[in-house]
Formats: structure tokens, C-alpha cells, sequence
């Protein structure tokens, strides 16, 4: 049984004379016209081969007229396609012209070192090729510029309605050691989508990304994320969503809802290896650590999570730039230099705990550890100790490292053996 909305396609040169036969039978192709009920112009478009698919209800309108005998149409047919398959190309079709054309967009846009002169980073060079992106479906951006900030417009369309959007950029960056800690800061904790800004608990790098986000006029939102299994975080916040998971915990998000700037950070992440060329490292440094480090004093190390490879590599690559011999663990970037990493990227770092761990592993002095002053209180009260007497008394599997550190730093010592712990006569200054 034929399916009347299907499209054939014919031996092309079948095609052309079966239309001239049409032609010829009726007198031409208007008085055709009038016989086969379809445009003269369709007509001479089939005949001169404009269109490559033949409906399929019309060849057979032509064999009840006795012009195609069904044996030459099963005889000259190429292919039977569905109007579904037809559709389905047409938008394949569609879909691969549209992507041709974002990807010659995307060629356009200039080169990270072309956008950065004289320590500035120019974002209005960017984004004057970046909208056409924008722009390629049924989007349109308009945009000012008043007093150095680009006052971007645009509309996106959803479902049910046509939103518009305002937003502020600067039209450069000044690439300064504020600016080079913050984008660290958000290499580690962005807070994703096209949200612009970072998510963490800590206040301190809260209110930085917040003071940052506010000097390049974006409008804050303060976002709390957490578990229903805790209760609700004192924390100031605008907009609360409880969690139903099975893990405990909480994250407040720093952002504003400007999707562009998030598109151009996630331009420079992607670029990152070029980029960290033009930026204080140490204060980048700081920032990504404060974001994703870990102070190791058991192991007497700095560590930086990260398992992107490119990203691993690249992060190395500066650091031993810097002077830094670097590990990778699979998971994180090791550094073992207490002193470079006191004398570079502690001065830049803005996280309390980490401050006050990090100024403790290097140099014996300030707040110490919970886990020491544990320790140390408990040898002062107990003089002539073993490790084991002081592991039980304080329900710890292990206190080796904590010991040795104690001891390295001149707060304990030891003698005989097995090793009797007591306080030192003179204590180092905190």
C-alpha cells in the first residue's frame, strides 16, 4: 500500500523526461496545470530538476493518467523517504548549518593576548565578537557605554515568555593583584550556570567576592544551599533552598545573575594557560588555594584538589615557574616548600583557618591546632609520657606526626626509649 505523503527520488534524468512527457501530453505546462492540480511552475521545477524529491501522491495522479506505468516508477525509483524522515533531514540540515555557523563566530573571536595591553584586559574587544553569538538564534543585545561600563540589554526566550535582561561590565579589567586572587578564588569555587560569583562557607571570602562583585556594579544575590538533615546556617542570606540528600552540610552562593560575564571568565578559564601569564601568580595562587587548598601538617605539605589534567599541568607549570618543586598525587598538586610558600602566597591569602595553619607548619608560632594544643597540654600535665600513654589518654589511633612537629618546633622533647615526652624548659614565643 503507497503512502501518500511520502516524498520519492527519481534517476534524475527518468525525472526530466517524465515532466517534458507531461508537458508535451497537455500543451504545456499551464493547460498541465489545470489536469494535474499543481503549479505550471512546479511543474517545469520538476522537469528542470530544482526539486530532487517527487511527491509521491503525484506520480501517483500520473499513473492513473496514464502516463507512469508502475514498472517504470519501481524501475527509476532511487529512494522512498517518510515525511518523519523528511522532516528529521530537514533539521539535521538545519542544526549543521547553525553549528557551521557558530564555530566560524567562535574563529572570530580574538586571542586572549590581543585583549590584554598595558596590564588592562579588554573586555569590549571580546564581547564585540562574542555577541554575534549571542545573536544567532532569537536572541537580540543591544548595549551602551557610560562612564567605562558597557550597559548590556538582551532578551531569551523560554516557553511561555520573552525575558529581558540588564547588566553592567567594565569595558577593561585592570589585571592588579585584586583582581588576579579573585579570578583564583573563582577558579575553585564558581558557582556555576550563569551565575557569576563563588560558593563557600566562609565569610571572609564571602564578603571579598561580594565587595568585588559590588566595585564592578553587579547586583548581589546571597543564595543558601543546605541539607535537611542540619538546621538552617546563621547566615545572612536573600533566597534559602533545603536539600533533600543524605549528606549534611551547607554552601552559601556569592553571585549575580549575569550569564555574558560568566561566559567571558569561562573564556579565560579555557585560555588559562596563556592568561596566568598576565597575572600577579602570587596572588592567583592564594586565591585558588584559599578555594581548593589543604594544609597538610601531618605531612608537612601544601595541597591544591584538582583533577582536570589540562588544568594540573598548567597550575605546575607556573608553580615551578615560581620556584616550586611540585607532586601530583591524582587528585592534588603537593608542594613541600614551607618557605617558598610562606614567602609568596601566604602574604596573599585571605581564609582565617588556612592563614592561621599555614603561619603554625611554617614558622612554630601563632594560634596552634586543636589537635597540638591537645597534645601539649596533656604532656605539660604529664611529664615523662610515652606516645602511647598519650594516644590512649586522648582517644587517637596515631600521634606521631603531631609529636615530631611538637618536637621540631621546640615545644616538647623526648628521651630514652621507648621515647618519654616532657616540655621544654624554654618555650619558643607565639
Amino acid at each position: 500500500m503507497m503512502d501518500k505523503d511520502a516524498l520519492i527520488k527519481l534517476i534524475p534524468s527518468f525525472q526530466e523526461k517524465l515532466f517534458e512527457k507531461v508537458i508535451r501530453k497537455y500543451g504545456g505546462s499551464i493547460n498541465a496545470e489545470k489536469i494535474i492540480k499543481i503549479p505550471a511552475s512546479s511543474i517545469r521545477g520538476y522537469k528542470n530538476l530544482y526539486f530532487c524529491l517527487v511527491k509521491q501522491y503525484l506520480l501517483i495522479k500520473l499513473i492513473n493518467l496514464g502516463i507512469l506505468t508502475e514498472s517504470e516508477l519501481s524501475k527509476n525509483t532511487l529512494k522512498i523517504i517518510s515525511k518523519e524522515e523528511l522532516i528529521g533531514y530537514n533539521l539535521n540540515k538545519g542544526r549543521l548549518k547553525r553549528i557551521n555557523k557558530l564555530k566560524s563566530i567562535r574563529k572570530s573571536i580574538p586571542d586572549i593576548r590581543s585583549l590584554i595591553v598595558g596590564g588592562e584586559l579588554n573586555f569590549l574587544k571580546w564581547f564585540e565578537k562574542y555577541r554575534y553569538l549571542l545573536d544567532s538564534g532569537f536572541r537580540k543585545t543591544s548595549f551602551t557605554s557610560k562612564e567605562l561600563f558597557l550597559h548590556i540589554t538582551y532578551n531569551n526566550f523560554t516557553k511561555k515568555e520573552n525575558n529581558k535582561f540588564e547588566v553592567n561590565i567594565p569595558e577593561k579589567f585592570i589585571l592588579d593583584e585584586r583582581f588576579s586572587y579573585f579570578f583564583g578564588l573563582w577558579c575553585g569555587d564558581s558557582a556555576g550556570g550563569k551565575r557569576f560569583g563563588i560558593v563557600n562557607q566562609n565569610e571572609v571570602l564571602l564578603s571579598f567576592a561580594e565587595d568585588f562583585l559590588k566595585e564592578i556594579h553587579q547586583n548581589v544575590e546571597r543564595i543558601l544551599y543546605f541539607s535537611e538533615l542540619i538546621q538552617e546556617p546563621r547566615v545572612a542570606f536573600n533566597k534559602k533552598y533545603i536539600l533533600k540528600t543524605d549528606k549534611r552540610g551547607w554552601v552559601l552562593s556569592i553571585h549575580s545573575n549575569n550569564g555574558i560575564l560568566t561566559s567571558f571568565f569561562n573564556y579565560l578559564y579555557e585560555n588559562i594557560g596563556a592568561f596566568l601569564s598576565f597575572l600577579k601568580l602570587e596572588s592567583f595562587f592564594a586565591g585558588l588555594f584559599d578555594a581548593e587548598g589543604n594544609v597538610s601538617i601531618y605531612n608537612r605539605s601544601f595541597r591544591i584538589a584538582c583533577k582536570d589534567a589540562e588544568k594540573v599541568k598548567v597550575y605546575a607549570d607556573y608553580l615551578n615557574k615560581m620556584g616550586f618543586k611540585t607532586k601530583y598525587d591524582g587528585g592534588c598538586i603537593v608542594l613541600y616548600d614551607l618557605s617558598l610558600f610562606y614567602k609568596k602566597i601566604y602574604p596573599f591569602m585571605k581564609h582565617p583557618e588556612k592563614i592561621r595553619n599555614t603561619h603554625f607548619l611554617c614558622t612554630g608560632k601563632g594560634d596552634m591546632p586543636l589537635d597540638f594544643s591537645q597534645i601539649l597540654i596533656f604532656v605539660e600535665n604529664n611529664q615523662n609520657c610515652t606516645q602511647k600513654e598519650i594516644a590512649k589518654a586522648l582517644k587517637k589511633t596515631k600521634v606521631s606526626q603531631e609529636l615530631k612537629l611538637l618536637c621540631d618546633f621546640e615545644y616538647l622533647s623526648h628521651k630514652d626509649y621507648p621515647f618519654r615526652y616532657f616540655t621544654q624548659h624554654r618555650r619558643p614565643k607565639l
